[in-house]
């Protein structure tokens, strides 16, 4: 087996970890949160998502935690952008690096969409779209049939 010359990896804690707690945390607390993963020396840092604050109200104060982070140098601080109205929310806020979810199979898009193709046909318009914005985007692949992030 080959190994990569280098190794990036992105913390998701902010983001993917806050959103399935039950209770709503603050603002200042995720504030907080994501400046103790940046001082323990994580270089790319998934701080939010511009998801749809009625689907996922954990998330719902993105444009405040974006205005009020503390950005330290060498630190990314990439969003995920689920669709094209997220894009907008993001882009408001002065956002400059996204996260883009696409799955290998439509059936998980689709579930990550709420059920909805259009949502994920939108999705995949996000990334040709982002450049134009002068916006750094990644793409997260997830194999279905394993189950795991590639």
């Amino acid at each position: 087996m080959r190994l990569p010359s280098n190794l990036r990896l992105v913390e998701v804690a902010p983001r993917d970890g806050l959103q399935a707690e039950a209770r709503t945390l603050p603002t200042e607390t995720k504030l907080a949160f994501i400046d103790r993963l940046a001082q323990a020396g994580h270089t790319v840092i998934e701080a939010t998502s511009f998801v749809s604050p009625k689907a996922v109200p954990q998330l719902a104060d993105a444009e405040e935690l974006l205005r009020a982070l503390k950005r330290r140098p060498g630190v990314r601080y990439p969003v995920l952008v689920p669709n094209e109205r997220g894009l907008e929310r993001a882009l408001t806020v002065g956002v400059t690096e996204i996260a883009v979810f696409a799955a290998r199979l439509p059936l998980h898009g689709h579930r990550r969409s709420l059920g909805r193709p259009d949502l994920a046909r939108g999705r995949r318009r996000l990334v040709p779209t982002s450049p134009g914005h002068g916006l750094r985007r990644a793409v997260t692949r997830r194999h279905e049939r394993r189950g795991r992030a590639r």
